[in-house]
C-alpha cells in the first residue's frame, strides 16, 4: 500500500494521475480502482492510499481509498487490505 496525492482527475473521462509519496513516475488511475461510494467525491488533490501494478506504459492503481478511510495502524498493509472489502461490501449492499 501507498499513498500519494491526486495530481489530476477527469470525472467526465473517470481517470487521473496520481504522484506517489514515495517519489517516482506518477501513477494511472481509473475510476473503477475506488470503490463507488468514495467515486462521487475524488477531485483533484486529494490524498489516496493505493496498490498499483507496472503495465507497458506505467504504473495503473489497481485499488484505491481516500487515506482517511483506511484505518491508522501498525500493519498498513493489513489496514488497506481490510477497509478496501470493507468499502466493497458496503458498495454492493451488503455489510
Amino acid at each position: 500500500m501507498r499513498t500519494g496525492q491526486l495530481r489530476m482527475w477527469n470525472e467526465d473521462k473517470g481517470f487521473g494521475f496520481l504522484t506517489p509519496d514515495d517519489g517516482g513516475e506518477d501513477v494511472f488511475i481509473h475510476v473503477s480502482a475506488i470503490p463507488e461510494q468514495f467515486q462521487q467525491e475524488i477531485d483533484t488533490g486529494m490524498e489516496l492510499s493505493f496498490e498499483a501494478l507496472m503495465h507497458p506504459k506505467g504504473e495503473k492503481a489497481t485499488r484505491a481509498l481516500p487515506s482517511y478511510a483506511v484505518p491508522a495502524g501498525d500493519d498498513k498493509e493489513l489496514d488497506f487490505d481490510r477497509a478496501w472489502r470493507q468499502r466493497s461490501r458496503e458498495a454492493r449492499g451488503r455489510s
